[in-house]
């Protein structure tokens, strides 16, 4: 099976120890999104006004990719999305799409450095690891 169709499914094996699992969209309170520790991704002040102003002007934006922490039921840690949480927080916004991905520590370190083009969550980037 090509890893799009096994993305399609709703899980990917990435090797002996890893399971990706698609858990789906879903809207999120903001209030239930926990910054990931790794994210270092940043973004440029011109660039944040953009994207405020996008969001602000059409009402879309892609969906955050999440998952579930291990230890805080309830909650979900931003793996790709950061910024828009700020801009949505900043707009008055109180929940957020969300792609729900179940991962472990390891994939969701290799999400927390994808390129902002790659999206579309872990099945997305094949050959993310040098990202």
């Amino acid at each position: 099976m090509s890893q799009k169709a096994a993305a399609d499914s709703g899980s990917v094996a990435r090797g002996p120890e890893t399971r990706v699992t698609r858990l789906g969209p879903r809207m999120v309170p903001l209030d239930n999104l926990l910054p990931h520790p790794l994210n270092s991704n940043v973004m440029s002040p011109d660039l944040q006004a953009k994207l405020r102003a996008h969001i602000k002007w059409t009402g879309r934006y892609p969906f955050l990719v999440v998952r579930p922490p291990p230890d805080e039921p309830g909650k979900y840690q931003v793996l790709d999305g950061h910024h828009r949480v700020a801009v949505l927080r900043d707009l008055g916004h109180t929940e957020a799409r969300c792609d729900v991905w179940q991962v472990d520590d390891r994939e969701a370190k290799l999400l927390c450095h994808l390129e902002p083009s790659a999206g579309a969550g872990p099945a997305a980037a094949p050959g993310r690891a040098s990202a």
